[in-house]
């Protein structure tokens, strides 16, 4: 069906409905909670820079303890790219036998839980310009060069700044992080690592 249209699929005696959403509706979400979670996470400025770095089509790995919290923070963060989507490489959860996915010269957005990254670090499988987001630990880290790419322009990311404060996690160590200089602004809690 087009934007917009819906089909009927006959499945047996049951009808499943199928609704193609128009091309410039927001995208779906559960209420609000999905991006409640992310927010509950990380703190403004990491928010904000984790979606430059997606929109800069980085390579994200996603790690936290729970997996509902991986998947209710990715599919937050594809659904803050609106009106854009998330078209590389988007996998749920990484399995052991796929480390090697992580050398991929491609972006990605790979979920990952503690035990797999532990394996992943232990041999050596996270290149540099991996960018790794701990939504335990609410912090980011990245290479230097990555993380000084991330500009945005300051009176949106003040604006965009504002407008999601309130929502997310109150920030304890606002500009320290920094080594890399991937703020907008006047903040940001992305950590530069040389390897």
């Amino acid at each position: 069906p087009d934007y917009g249209g819906r089909v009927d699929v006959p499945l047996g005696n049951v009808s499943i409905h199928v609704v193609i959403p128009p091309a410039n509706e927001l995208p779906h979400t559960m209420a609000g909670r999905d991006f409640l979670l992310l927010f509950e996470c990380l703190d403004v400025s990491s928010v904000i820079v984790l979606w430059a770095l997606l929109l800069a089509e980085q390579k994200v790995l996603l790690q936290a303890r729970q997996t509902h919290v991986l998947t209710m923070a990715a599919e937050s963060l594809c659904a803050l790219l609106f009106p854009f989507s998330w078209q590389h490489v988007y996998i749920p959860i990484l399995p052991a036998s796929l480390l090697d996915i992580l050398q991929a010269p491609v972006p990605f957005l790979i979920r990952i839980d503690e035990e797999v990254l532990g394996m992943a670090e232990q041999g050596g499988l996270v290149p540099d310009d991996v960018v790794q987001v701990d939504l335990d630990a609410s912090s980011i880290v990245c290479d230097p060069d990555v993380a000084r790419a991330i500009r945005l322009p300051q009176k949106q990311y003040h604006k965009l700044y504002k407008a999601l404060a309130p929502f997310c996690r109150a920030s304890g160590r606002q500009s320290q992080d920094t080594e890399g200089g991937a703020e907008g602004g006047d903040g940001g809690s992305v950590r530069g690592s040389s390897g």
